[in-house]
């Protein structure tokens, strides 16, 4: 077994629309290990995410993405997803504020809540997809 991290980046330069939107980015995960990134808007949580996933719309200009001390920088995004690299997102269930009231005959729903809950996998089910791809349908879909 190697002693290489899970999951490594080392000064990591990410650019998109030709500026610079990270610069230097170090992060190591060893196994067992949990990580959150967090901050604020605009300071580029999702333009590392979307880079380390392979994105083309995000150029890496430098620095390199390692896993299991394989530099995965310049993979695609499908290979990166079958070695188990991969965005999922957590929908939650349908909020109260979604129901039905029993006060009116009106549903009431936060802006953009009108989405088809039969056609979101939960997230395992798309883990387990082995790295194809799905694109959610729109809003406007269901």
């Amino acid at each position: 077994m190697s002693d290489a991290p899970l999951f490594q980046v080392r000064d990591l330069h990410v650019s998109a629309d030709e500026t610079q939107i990270l610069s230097g980015i170090d992060l190591t995960v060893g196994a067992g290990e949990v990580h959150a990134i967090m901050g604020p808007n605009g300071s580029g949580k999702s333009t590392l995410a979307n880079a380390l996933l392979g994105n083309p719309e995000y150029e890496v200009t430098s620095g390199s993405v390692l896993l299991h001390g394989d530099d995965v920088t310049d993979w695609e995004p499908d290979v990166r997803a079958k070695q188990g690299m991969f965005l999922a997102f957590q929908y939650p269930k349908r909020s109260l504020a979604s129901r039905s009231t029993t006060s009116s005959s009106r549903q009431y729903q936060p802006a953009g809540a009108k989405i088809n809950q039969s056609s979101i996998p939960a997230a395992g089910s798309w883990a387990g997809c082995n790295g194809l791809k799905w694109t959610p349908s729109s809003p406007s879909d269901s």
